[in-house]
């Protein structure tokens, strides 16, 4: 696949503006709009003093920050390295901007026109090539390019200056160039602002008087290493034949695979936390490994959450019977799920098992757990409670609760009002008689630490104060991410540069233009509103969705502190249920986009999306299915399924930064910074932003000086100036 760039001879650029006209004539852009200006540069110190000119244009980043700010997937990546902006999908919402640190997109809400707009050139060849308010940049001129043609500003430079073709192929007039250049002149291509890490494709030559060069009398001795080539250099690689990379496009394609690996491994976590650690040996038990009872009494018979039924005491008849008609948790199973044929080759096997030898690991090996039940449990086993801790009252899901110390009051109190993830249990279901029998038997039984099993170690962790703390650092974490990649941002916007002029134009004033941004365009959305209001109310249900998430879980907090179990129509409970089920119908419909639309591949960014929104989609039907399981009171995969609903959360936390969700943050940012520069560019405050030809990027213009003029000649004295010829 074919990778375009263009090289820039700094040496042959004599600044005489050609390529800005050619591209205008090309393009027929409006009169602030410049696809290929030419910086004119001064540094020095009189008499010293030194002019260079550095053309600039779109650099086609192969990471490219417009792709990655646009919420709306209206930039999007060629597999040929082109980045082009759709017109049709442009909102005009701004972020990309100020996500450019060259200061190479334009957006302008108005614009204006070198003739009247009825002239026939206006109005037959400029006006239906561009759609108003919408984001515009340089294309690599990608109509000719697909016609074999080199770009209209190649074409147009009369001294050469500017090479076009694909770094990929060896034999191309660029790659060519670049390795001439580097056996005549020593000179190695270097890219603007390597800080920014975009990894552009438009590389620069420096001036032939940094260079040690033949011309000059100094040819260098072969293989003495330039001692005036400076600074990042990212050259091509010396040998000619350049190594193939891999086309974006199917790289967002195998990262699709990303969020399926997640989410398995999101399942294996709480399945491997709450499997015992015993080894299976079910020889003999052909027809009971085959059966629905392995999933509950193990594949031995007796290495399961439920209670041991390897060499089991009952008569085939009892054992018949406890099958059909069930006990406790235990489900009755009728004849046609199961034959009595089947029960009696089950019961067979059973009878003569023999439990897998215990593994030699020390000389001292500890007595083996035996998960049957305690006599004197009998009004226990046969209540719901069995179900979360365990045959033996030792624990299961929930905690251990033989040897209680609460007094039988508490413990009737406990029963009927619930406490975290228990729910209450009315007299209908278990009356008060039964409750202190229970009790009595409880606290009759001596608890045994050895045959606490696992699946309570696992979740104990899960308490309300374990919980809160993971999240508080997992909340910290995040917030730390945030912070990093807000400040990646924030620095691409060249926010640093902008602050002088920021000072001129009043801080106070600039905030308060800031500050309605993030909320009218950021929270609000209102270049989405303008444009499809479809679209933002879709939209809105994700966003202000999770709003209502965040805002249910500070008013859980505040008023239901502890967490206490409430009715599904309680304000508290139904707020959050009804922002879930908004934001799984978002989710529903985003998924629905990604699949029909042909433009959700940018390139670039689809592993992250689908991450990100696969994600929500698993947090959001396990939080659900795990309100489900408590209410119909089928408690047995209550745990598991909450501990997966929390590794869920928790990897969406850390990863939003990372991934689409950062739009949440990054476009409001964007977008606020672009309103004030526009801001600052209209007052005037600034000579640099009065008489730049394209406003709005005076700043980023000198940020990029700057750094050529400290490459180009370090050490220089005397501050580095651009010159604008209004």
């Amino acid at each position: 696949m074919a990778r375009y760039a263009m090289l820039i001879d700094m040496t042959r650029c004599i600044g005489c503006d050609a390529c800005t006209v050619a591209c205008k004539q090309e393009n027929g852009t409006p009169v602030d709009t410049f696809f290929a200006r030419v910086l004119n540069i001064e540094t020095g110190k009189y008499p010293n003093v030194k002019r260079i000119y550095l053309p600039v244009l779109c650099n086609h980043c192969d990471d490219a920050p417009c792709l990655k700010a646009c919420p709306n997937k209206a930039i999007f990546r060629r597999d040929d390295g082109i980045v082009l902006i759709d017109q049709d999908r442009c909102k005009g919402t701004g972020a990309c901007v100020s996500a450019c640190p060259y200061g190479n997109v334009y957006l302008y809400k108005q614009d204006h026109w070198y003739l009247n707009e009825d002239e026939p050139y206006e109005r037959d060849f400029v006006k239906p090539r561009l759609n108003e308010n919408v984001a515009r940049k340089c294309t690599y001129c990608a109509h000719r390019v697909d016609e074999g043609l080199d770009p209209a500003c190649v074409v147009a430079c009369p001294t050469t200056a500017r090479i076009f073709g694909d770094t990929e192929d060896p034999n191309s007039v660029v790659s060519q160039y670049i390795v001439e250049q580097k056996q005549e002149t020593r000179r190695e291509p270097f890219y603007l602002l390597p800080e920014a890490k975009t990894k552009p494709a438009t590389m620069y030559l420096g001036t032939m008087s940094n260079q040690e060069v033949q011309t000059m009398g100094n040819r260098a001795e072969a293989g003495e290493p330039s001692k005036l080539v400076r600074g990042p250099q990212n050259a091509v690689a010396d040998k000619p034949e350049a190594a193939k990379a891999v086309p974006a496009r199917f790289q967002s394609r195998r990262l699709k695979l990303l969020p399926m690996l997640l989410g398995l491994l999101a399942l294996l976590i709480p399945a491997l936390a709450l499997a015992q650690d015993t080894e299976i040996n079910a020889v003999g038990l052909d027809t009971y490994a085959a059966s629905a009872c392995a999933g509950c009494h193990g594949g031995t018979g007796a290495d399961g959450f439920a209670p041991s039924i390897a060499n089991t005491a009952l008569t085939e008849e009892e054992f018949l019977a406890v099958v059909r008609d069930g006990t406790a948790m235990m489900t009755p199973t009728s004849a046609d799920e199961m034959g009595d044929d089947v029960v009696s080759a089950m019961y067979s096997e059973l009878q003569v098992v023999e439990p897998a030898p215990a593994t030699d690991t020390d000389d001292d090996p500890e007595p083996a757990v035996e998960m049957t039940a305690v006599e004197g449990l009998d009004a226990y086993l046969v209540s719901s409670c069995v179900g979360c801790h365990g045959q033996t009252a030792m624990g299961n899901s929930g905690p251990p609760i033989a040897g209680t110390q609460m007094t039988e009051e508490e413990f009737l109190a406990l029963v009927r009002e619930g406490k975290g993830m228990m729910t209450g249990t009315p007299e209908s279901m278990l009356d008060d008689e039964a409750v202190s029998s229970i009790w009595n038997e409880l606290q009759a039984t001596e608890k045994d630490d050895s045959q606490i099993p696992i699946a309570y170690k696992v979740g104990r962790f899960l308490s309300q104060t374990s919980v809160g703390h993971i999240f508080m650092t997992v909340t910290v974490l995040s917030l730390i991410f945030t912070i990093l990649v807000l400040r990646y941002w924030v620095g691409n916007s060249g926010l640093k540069m902008l602050k002088p002029a920021i000072k001129a134009f009043g801080t106070f004033k600039a905030w308060g233009i800031f500050l309605k941004a993030l909320i009218v365009e950021g929270f609000l959305v209102s270049s989405l509103w303008k444009k499809s209001k479809h679209r933002w109310f879709m939209h809105g249900l994700l966003l202000y969705g999770f709003c209502g998430l965040m805002l249910a879980d500070i008013l859980m907090a505040v008023f239901n502190p502890l967490r206490a179990e409430l009715a599904l129509t309680h304000p508290l409970k139904l707020f959050p249920v009804v922002c879930g089920g908004l934001i799984f119908i978002g989710v529903c419909y985003v998924m629905y986009r990604y699949k029909v639309d042909e433009y959700v591949d940018n390139g670039h960014t689809l592993g992250r999306d689908f991450l990100f929104v696969n994600l929500i989609l698993h947090a959001i039907v396990s939080g659900f299915i795990v309100v489900l399981l408590k209410r119909t009171g089928v408690t047995d995969w209550t745990m598991t399924i909450y501990l997966y609903h929390l590794t869920t959360i928790a990897v969406l936390m850390l990863t939003w930064p990372f991934t689409r969700g950062a739009h949440v943050f990054i476009v409001p940012v964007l977008v606020g910074i672009t309103r004030v520069t526009e801001a600052v560019a209209e007052s005037g405050v600034d000579l640099g932003f009065e008489r730049e030809p394209s406003p709005g990027r005076h700043h980023k213009s000198q940020r990029i000086a700057e750094q050529v003029i400290g490459l180009l000649e370090p050490g220089e004295e005397g501050s580095v100036k651009l010159r604008y010829y209004p």
